[in-house]
């Protein structure tokens, strides 16, 4: 309050008197009592966004007038919700719900409520991709760097090589990264596991023939490719093909044969085959 005057009445109805003002004869005996005068003040109301975009007025509110109710909230920040105003940025201020009834909330002069915001959860998807396993779920918390859960799909023949928005990539992320709002804007909040096919080698084993035979490097799910033509040789018998197992009960492949996806990674052998000459012997008398 400012200080107004001084009256005869406390409700001012008497006669006022200005401070300092000359006076004689103020009342006939006794004592006389003078009630001071108070005007409040008026004071303004401003709101900050505090990260939020929006515009709101400011109040100009009056000291100890009855309580009005706070305009309510128009500020929107994404990824958050609002959460009422404080009188201290960091909320440890006096707090105030929106469309509250306030009075008094600073004495003159200019107050300022803060608008707090709660960070918004969301989940992510994870989406294998052609792989076989399951994910769950993942929940993050706006602005807060979270690490993605460790990938947990298998595909035969491949290597994970990282997570896309979408199934044909690009890899936005690598395994377990630590990542802040993924996908919050996007339409799907799903990440697709993205694979790389391994590279795997194939080796000759003569299995008891002689020569050499260079290693074979292919990919997995890669279009069909043919043999090398066999190179090994072994007296007294003639090449038969080979087979994935040394004994020749695997799978048998014809020499120069198309191959594909002969093992899903490392190293695989084939084994070469043989069959005995038959030979004749004639007897002269």
């Amino acid at each position: 309050y400012d200080f107004v005057s001084w009256n005869t009445q406390a409700d001012g109805t008497g006669i006022a008197y200005a401070e300092g003002e000359l006076v004689t004869s103020l009342a006939t005996s006794g004592d006389v009592n003078l009630y001071a005068q108070w005007e409040p003040h008026e004071y303004g109301v401003v709101f900050d966004a505090q990260g939020g975009l929006g515009t709101m007025a400011s109040l100009t509110l009056t000291y100890d007038a009855l309580p009005v109710s706070l305009p309510l909230n128009t500020f929107e920040r994404v990824g958050y919700t609002f959460a009422g105003w404080n009188t201290s940025p960091d909320g440890t201020g006096d707090a105030y719900a929106d469309g509250a009834r306030v009075r008094n909330l600073v004495p003159e002069g200019q107050g300022v409520l803060y608008a707090q915001w709660t960070p918004n959860e969301f989940a992510v998807s994870f989406d294998a991709n052609g792989g076989v396993g399951t994910m769950p779920s993942q929940v993050f918390t706006y602005d807060a760097p979270q690490a993605l859960a460790a990938q947990a799909f298998e595909r035969e023949g491949y290597t994970f090589a990282g997570w896309a928005s979408s199934e044909a990539g690009p890899i936005v992320y690598t395994d377990a990264q630590v990542v802040t709002n993924p996908l919050f804007e996007a339409g799907s909040r799903t990440l697709y596991a993205i694979w790389k096919p391994n590279t795997y080698s194939v080796v000759f084993d003569a299995q008891g023939g002689t020569g050499a035979m260079s290693e074979l490097s292919l990919v997995y799910d890669d279009d069909a490719v043919k043999l090398p033509a066999h190179a090994f040789m072994r007296y007294g018998y003639t090449f038969a093909g080979w087979n994935t197992s040394s004994d020749g009960m695997g799978v048998l492949y014809d020499d120069q044969a198309s191959v594909r996806n002969l093992a899903t990674s490392g190293t695989t052998k084939l084994y070469a085959q043989w069959t005995p000459n038959h030979y004749v012997v004639a007897f002269n008398p």
